[in-house]
């Protein structure tokens, strides 16, 4: 009878451990998953915002945006993004019209504060001022990234069976002004 009761003991803890070491690989397996995820997100995040800062003029002037974006992101962060980057639903990005801006600027004038005198030169006042003309173009682009993985733990395969497909990574929106190179004078705005 003793020997019967031995038995069922272990039994009871052949049991109890394979309960507990379920949830001790489920409590391994959440910092995996959790780790790849904000990976990816911060990865994604910096080469957005390293694409736009990095973005030039002409591409955005000759419908180039999206071939830019993807080149320095190919070329800065090499395959860390698998082939995801050459997958058109890896980029979402759009820009605004070029528009143009005027302003007025001024330059000094040794001319006009010679012809007020000696001492007009050594203590400049508006008057000895130029008044011109110019402007430049901007365009405002919006970047957004994401990508899909597939989960390496079983837990978050079990994961992907309950909610469906993979797992979904995205950036915010990020919004840029490009600038042209250099400026322009207006016409009729003087020297440079």
């Amino acid at each position: 009878m003793r020997k019967k009761i031995l038995k069922r003991e272990e039994g009871q803890s052949m049991v109890e451990f394979a309960l507990i070491i379920v949830m001790l690989l489920n409590l391994l397996c959440v910092p995996i998953e959790l780790y790849r995820f904000i990976n990816i997100r911060t990865n994604l995040c910096s080469a957005a915002t390293e694409s736009l800062t990095n973005l030039t003029y002409e591409a955005i002037r000759d419908n180039g945006l999206k071939e830019e974006i993807s080149s320095y992101i190919l070329d800065a962060y090499g395959n860390r993004f698998g082939d995801y980057a050459d997958d058109s639903s890896f980029i979402t990005a759009s820009n605004a019209a070029p528009q143009k801006q005027t302003y007025k600027y001024y330059v000094y004038s040794s001319e006009k504060a010679l012809a007020n005198g000696e001492d007009a030169a050594l203590n400049p006042t508006q008057e000895h001022f130029e008044k011109r003309n110019s402007s430049y173009e901007y365009s405002t682009v919006e970047l957004k990234l994401s990508v899909s993985y597939k989960p390496v733990t079983y837990l978050g395969s079990m994961a992907m069976i309950m909610f469906g497909d993979d797992i979904k990574v995205q950036t915010p929106t990020y919004h840029a002004v490009v600038f042209a190179d250099g400026f322009k004078l207006a016409e009729g705005g003087g020297a440079p």
